[in-house]
């Protein structure tokens, strides 16, 4: 991973949207002045930088608590759980 890289992954909203905005700003002043044909940013609209998505598994102990609150119940809550369960950790399962 290129060094640009990792700081553009590990920075704050302010400044991902603090420098596409200066991106923004270059290509329209090099436009105007002519050293572009065009402005390559011209199209594009404000940028919303999203909070850090959590992963869509779970843990290893998200694992283990719902395997333990799947053998608690009546016999046909513990069947349909444990399926429910299967079903939910394995999606592939039809």
């Amino acid at each position: 991973m290129t060094p640009y890289r990792r700081n553009v992954e590990t920075a704050s909203k302010s400044t991902v949207k603090s420098e596409f905005i200066k991106v923004r700003a270059l290509c329209r002043w090099l436009h105007g002045k002519g050293f572009l044909t065009d402005n390559p940013c011209s199209h594009l609209s404000s940028i919303k930088v999203f909070d850090d998505v959590q992963p869509d598994h779970l843990t290893e102990a998200e694992i283990k608590l719902l395997s333990q609150l799947v053998d608690q119940g009546t016999a046909y809550a513990r069947v349909r759980d444990k399926l429910m369960f299967v079903k939910l950790a394995s999606p592939d399962v039809p």
